[in-house]
C-alpha cells in the first residue's frame, strides 16, 4: 500500500501545503493503516484499519479547496483503489465461508410469547421480508425466497458464517418513559443492556456481515433520544468495526402473528392499552351473560344422554321420540332467548370493534426503525 513517506513526496512535488485541511492528518492514519494492511495481521484487523481511515480519507478528499484537490487527486485515487482492493478481498474470503442461512435466535427462551413467536418466524419468515439496504436495481431473490434455519437459543447461537442473511434475535424489550412523550424507549432487550447486546452479537459475527440484525422485541427502536436502545446497539458495533450491517427494531409495542410484526406506535400506546382493559372486561361480562345458557344447554345434553344413550333414532320407542323432540325444541329456544339477549349482543359488537381496533387500526405491520449501514458491501 501506498506509504506516507510516498505521501510527502507526492505533496512536495505537487506543492501541497501541510494542514491543506484544518483538523486533518491524513498523513499520520495513511500511516497507520498502510502498516496494518502491509502486516501479516488478520484480514479482519486489516478491514477495521481500512474502514478507520475511510473517515479521515473520504474528509480530507471533500473538504480540500478546488486547486489543491486537483493536485492531490491521482494519489487520493490510487490510495482509494487501494482500500477498495483489501475490502474486496476480505469480501471474497468471507464468501468462501458463509452458509447462506437466516438465523432465528430465541434469547427469552420459556416465555410462552417469545418461544411461539421464535418457532412462528423460523417456520413462515422468507429472508427477502427483512433484506438489507442495497444499491439501486440490485437483487437477490434466490436469498431472499429462502426460509430461515431452526431456532436457536441464545447460548447456541453462532453468527461465524454469517453473510448478509437476516439474524433476528427474539426477546422482550422492557420501556421506560412516558407513553406520548417521545422518549418511551427500550432499556434492557432480554434482561441485557445494549453493551450486552453488542458483545453477544460481537462473539462470533464477522465484520464483513451485510445484512439485518432485527432487535425483535418492544420499543427496541423507540424514542427520539439518544438513549434509543437500537441506536445504542448499533453505534457500538460500529465501533467495534461492523460499517456493513444494520440494526432494526420495533416502534412500539410489537407482537408477531402468522409470522409477522406488528406493532403498536408508541404515542398510541395509552389508547391501546385503554382498549386491551375494556376488551378483557368485556370477555368477563360476556361469559358472565353466556353461562346461563349454556348450563341450560348442558343440563339438556346430560339429560339426553341419561335418557337415550347412544340410541339411534330408529331404535328409539314412540314415547322417546316425542321426548327426545321436546328437549330439541328447550334447545332451540335458549338459543333464540341467547340471541334476543340485548345486553349480549351490544357487549359482543363492542368487543368486535374493540379486537379490530387494536389488532389491525391501532396497530402497523413491519413499523420499526433502522440504523445503518455506515457504507454497501463491494459490489459481488
Amino acid at each position: 500500500m501506498l506509504t506516507r513517506k510516498q505521501w510527502n513526496e507526492y505533496k512536495k512535488k505537487n506543492k501541497i501545503p501541510d494542514g491543506a485541511v484544518e483538523g486533518v492528518e491524513f498523513g499520520p492514519a495513511l500511516e497507520k493503516c498502510q502498516k496494518v494492511v502491509d502486516s501479516d495481521k488478520s484480514l479482519a484487523d486489516k478491514l477495521k484499519a481500512v474502514n478507520e481511515f475511510r473517515k479521515t480519507f473520504s474528509r480530507y478528499s471533500k473538504e480540500l479547496d478546488t486547486a489543491t484537490k486537483t493536485k492531490a487527486k491521482k494519489f487520493l485515487t490510487d490510495v482509494g483503489g487501494e482500500l477498495d482492493v483489501v475490502e474486496k478481498d476480505v469480501f471474497d474470503a468471507a464468501a468462501k465461508n458463509k452458509d447462506g442461512k437466516g438465523a432465528v435466535v430465541n434469547l427469552d427462551a420459556g416465555d410462552n410469547v417469545i418461544d411461539k413467536a421464535a418457532k412462528d418466524i423460523a417456520q413462515g419468515r422468507k429472508l427477502g421480508e427483512d433484506k438489507p439496504l442495497r444499491r439501486m436495481g440490485e437483487t437477490d431473490d434466490a436469498t431472499d425466497s429462502k426460509g430461515h434455519d431452526a431456532v436457536k437459543l441464545g447460548a447456541d447461537a453462532d453468527f461465524s458464517k454469517a453473510s448478509n442473511e437476516p439474524i433476528i434475535l427474539l426477546a422482550h424489550g422492557s420501556p421506560i418513559g412516558n407513553c406520548g412523550s417521545g422518549k418511551v424507549r427500550a432499556t434492557h432487550f432480554a434482561n441485557k443492556k445494549p453493551d450486552e447486546i453488542i458483545a453477544f452479537i460481537a462473539k462470533t459475527l464477522p465484520l464483513t456481515y451485510s445484512g439485518v440484525v432485527y432487535l425483535d422485541g418492544c420499543y427496541t427502536a423507540a424514542g427520539n433520544t439518544p438513549l434509543n436502545f437500537g441506536k445504542l446497539v448499533y453505534d457500538g458495533l460500529v465501533k467495534k468495526g461492523y460499517h456493513y450491517l444494520q440494526i432494526k427494531g420495533n416502534l412500539g409495542i410489537a407482537k408477531t402473528v402468522d409470522n409477522k410484526e406488528f406493532v403498536v406506535p408508541a404515542e398510541l400506546e395509552d389508547e391501546y392499552n385503554q382498549l386491551e382493559a375494556e376488551s378483557k372486561k368485556l370477555d368477563a361480562e360476556i361469559a358472565a351473560l353466556e353461562k346461563q345458557y349454556d348450563d341450560a344447554r348442558q343440563l339438556i345434553l346430560q339429560k339426553t344422554q341419561r335418557l337415550f344413550g347412544g340410541k339411534d333414532l330408529s331404535q328409539m320407542t314412540d314415547a322417546e321420540l316425542k321426548t327426545k323432540a321436546e328437549l330439541d325444541e328447550k334447545n332451540k329456544s335458549i338459543v333464540k332467548l341467547q340471541s334476543e339477549n340485548k345486553p349480549l349482543t351490544e357487549k359482543r359488537n363492542r368487543r368486535k370493534e374493540v379486537l379490530d381496533l387494536t389488532n389491525n387500526k391501532l396497530t402497523i405491520t413491519a413499523l420499526t426503525g433502522t440504523f445503518g449501514p455506515e457504507r454497501l458491501p463491494p459490489k459481488q
